[in-house]
């Protein structure tokens, strides 16, 4: 279990490379972004988390603006698409109707799951 969950901390704390001969300002930027990013990645996995059935990113969004309005529209589809480049998130393989247009359904991989189930002990 322990090399998962160090997977699951490489997918959801992923490295922002710079250089060692970077000016520290490189590197606090490169930090501040790291954050950034994960903190999305984590409410993008949090709402998957909570959806049974899937969610088509038309939902998805719905959900991210119920909870933190204001942040551009493009964040959780995108965070979404790093979420499956991590393999927490995949195709379920199942088409749902949204708004008049035919979408992919998005789900936890078993990985998934288990990242969800460790933030909500964190959230707890």
């Amino acid at each position: 279990m322990s090399g998962m969950k160090d997977q699951i901390g490489d997918c959801l704390f992923g490295d922002l490379f710079t250089r060692h001969t970077d000016p520290s300002t490189s590197h606090k930027a490169a930090d501040k972004a790291k954050r950034g990013v994960t903190a999305a990645k984590r409410k993008v996995l949090l709402i998957h988390g909570t959806a049974a059935l899937g969610l088509v990113d038309g939902e998805l969004l719905a959900k991210w603006k119920l909870r933190w309005p204001g942040v551009k529209e493009s964040v959780p589809r995108k965070r979404r698409g790093d979420l499956v480049r991590d393999g927490l998130v995949c195709d379920s393989g199942i088409k749902r109707t949204f708004e008049k247009c035919e979408c992919i359904v998005w789900t936890l991989t078993k990985a998934g799951r288990e990242a969800f189930m460790k933030l909500q002990q964190q959230e707890d």
